[in-house]
């Protein structure tokens, strides 16, 4: 009960307090708090919302979604006893080699362990926020990772097995986890990453959970035997798509947002019945260990096998022994230069590969857009976690009569954010500070004129940053606006007409996403259906992932095939067409004429089949049932003509 009293509050808390940030920029927030210190009692508060239909209003929208939060809530908390899952963090002034409270976190059921740094092929994990060494791991050898696959694909039978009641158990305390852990959590994503909380509380947890309700409320809907259309011909069988598990999944994940790549491949793969291995970037294996622990403790503490999880870490002969491995699908997500090697590996074996490559996505403000919004909006596009994201906004394309106002907007907001509290660190480090360095020293050269930062820069004389940076008058011919910057640049290109905007966003190798902000959504979705490109938002950025029923993905350059959504989670199926008859008693009949050895006439018989079922005409098909009986009871018969013919 208490379980449950929690959830409620923490629900209606946070319902509330969005309805209230949302009022509070209305007029009437103005009244609601004027009125607010006169209702001593729940009397004259009726009374004063009654009087005051202001008011009335936006309580009975209180009202009607708090009911609609409580209602599931209490329906979950009695559907089940609650499991809670208590693994460990380390702390902000954890020193896994001489803190006393080391051993809490070393856990015999998890590979790797931070190990000392003589012993060979070891990784070191530095925070480039302050450069602070975090630990060293042991790399795996290519036995070692052939060995996880083979321990994952022996518990996988056991897994599959399982009804999605027990699975979903097993999601709602990795919820449960995540959201009484976000702190610790975020501290862990900030400490491998260098990102400021917010970006972590956003970009880590946030999805991850959105992802974690969708599959609880929906996933197994997506799963479900899919019945399709049968046609004349078999009108007496049904079909339906069935969705077996591959088996074991893999994942490669990036280093941008750790927490999040990788619970994203991991509960996908566990919900539709798989294992799964999951090789993290170098730069962020520190926090994928603890990542793997709380999976792995969760499936022991629901009664199942951790095996089913497996961390696998080192560099690329780790990741090409996993594609080399006996693994059924590979989802990869990184650049492109390394995701063609990655295609050309798997392909010599037609292993199935989920590319999620780069992005060079187009932020698009009308001229008739609302300017002060778009801005807003388009800043955190651009700086969120220092720039460092696959669909960050790396083209932003300002209409010519726009121009003055957002510029007039966004510079004095930019000029005063803060290296180190607002823009995190550069997680590669200085090779990633040079790359932009040269990026921005190019386009200057060749007519872009640099407005705000530009340069690589640290905080107390100590990581790696890069300085909030804004560039305008950029062309489609420079290098700037083919490449991926992946850092904090705002670059601003200038357009006046809808289908030039077209054609300019198109010349770009990258089709990841995009946002087009109009007052005229008519014009706005023109635009979107000329981009080439995988997913777009009307007056708003990203939120198409916050939607994790939808499929993500991009074009071109920027990758092929989709994961997250139904078409995601199909994805780590085996996708097989099943029919069978529709009534008892009633089978698929064949014609003699078609048995072995095959009758003289069966070509005719077959023509006519088919111009019965499939000719338009009613007298012609009169005729084909003429040609049919004439053919079946007759075999040394044949019609004047043959079907159409």
């Amino acid at each position: 009960m208490l379980r449950l009293l929690r959830s409620l509050e923490s629900r209606l808390a946070a319902a509330f307090t969005y309805l209230a940030s949302f009022f509070a920029t209305q007029p009437l927030s103005s009244q609601c708090a004027a009125l607010a210190p006169s209702l001593p009692s729940i009397n004259a508060f009726f009374d004063n919302m009654l009087s005051s239909p202001q008011i009335a209003i936006p309580f009975a929208f209180i009202l009607t979604l708090s009911i609609a939060i409580i209602i599931p809530t209490i329906l979950t908390a009695f559907s089940s006893d609650p499991i809670l899952c208590e693994v460990p963090l380390p702390s902000k002034t954890f020193d896994p080699y001489d803190d006393q409270d080391a051993d809490e976190l070393h856990d015999d059921d998890v590979r790797p362990q931070l190990c000392e740094p003589l012993i060979p092929h070891c990784i070191e994990c530095f925070a480039p926020a302050t450069s602070q060494t975090l630990g060293f791991v042991q790399s795996h050898t290519p036995g070692d990772v052939t060995h996880m696959v083979q321990v994952a694909r022996a518990a996988q039978p056991a897994w599959q097995s399982t009804s999605f009641k027990q699975r979903k158990v097993v999601l709602r305390v990795l919820r449960d986890y995540l959201l009484y852990n976000q702190k610790e959590l975020c501290h862990l994503s900030e400490l491998d990453t260098g990102k400021p909380p917010l970006d972590a509380c956003i970009g880590e947890i946030l999805p991850t959970l959105e992802k974690i309700r969708w599959l609880l409320s929906s996933g197994e809907a997506a799963l479900q035997p899919d019945p399709r259309e049968t046609g004349p011909i078999t009108m007496h069988k049904t079909a339906h798509v069935y969705f077996m598990p591959l088996g074991v999944i893999a994942a490669i994940a990036p280093w941008n947002y750790p927490l999040h790549n990788f619970f994203n491949p991991v509960l996908a793969a566990l919900y539709s019945g798989n294992a799964v291995v999951v090789k993290p970037s170098e730069y962020t294996i520190y926090s994928s260990i603890h990542f793997a622990r709380i999976v792995r403790r969760a499936l022991t503490l629901c009664g199942h096998s951790p095996d089913l999880v497996q961390l696998v870490v080192g560099g690329a002969d780790v990741g090409e022994a996993l594609v080399d491995a006996s693994i059924d699908k590979l989802f990869f997500t990184g650049s492109t230069t390394v995701g063609y090697k990655v295609a050309k590996r798997a392909a010599t074996r037609l292993l199935p590969v989920c590319l999620e490559l780069g992005g060079k996505d187009a932020f698009v403000i009308c001229d008739d857009a609302d300017v002060s919004h778009a801005a807003t909006i388009c800043m955190r596009g651009v700086f969120q976690n220092a720039g460092q994201n696959c669909i960050g906004v790396e083209r932003v394309f300002v209409h010519e009569k726009a121009m003055d106002k957002f510029l007039s907007i966004v510079l004095p907001i930019i000029e005063s954010m803060r290296v180190g509290k607002d823009v995190g660190a550069m997680t590669m480090g200085e090779p990633a500070v040079k790359k932009i360095e040269d990026l921005i020293e190019d386009a200057v050269k060749t007519g872009a004129k640099l407005l705000l930062g530009g340069k690589g820069t640290q905080v107390s004389g100590k990581g790696s940053f890069f300085q909030p940076t804004v560039l305008k008058d950029v062309t489609r011919d420079m290098d700037i606006a083919k490449e991926e910057v992946f850092g904090p640049v705002m670059t601003i290109m200038t357009w006046s007409e809808d289908e030039q905007l077209v054609e300019l966003i198109n010349d770009c190798p990258f089709g990841l996403g995009s946002s087009v902000f109009s007052a005229n959504t008519r014009r706005a979705h023109a635009i979107i259906s000329g981009l080439r490109v995988g997913m777009s938002n009307v007056n708003d950025f990203a939120t198409n992932y916050l939607c994790q029923s939808m499929p993500f993905g991009g074009t071109k350059q920027s990758g092929s095939d989709r994961f997250a959504g139904i078409e995601g989670l199909r994805g780590c199926c085996i996708m097989k067409s099943v029919t069978q008859d529709r009534f008892p008693g009633i089978r698929t009949a064949m014609p003699k004429a078609f048995k072995y050895p095959t009758g003289e006439n069966a070509f005719e018989l077959a023509a006519e089949i088919n111009d019965l079922t499939y000719a338009r005409g009613v007298l012609s098909k009169v005729d084909n049932v003429r040609n049919l009986i004439g053919l079946l009871l007759f075999p040394s018969w044949r019609p004047r003509t043959v079907g159409s013919g």
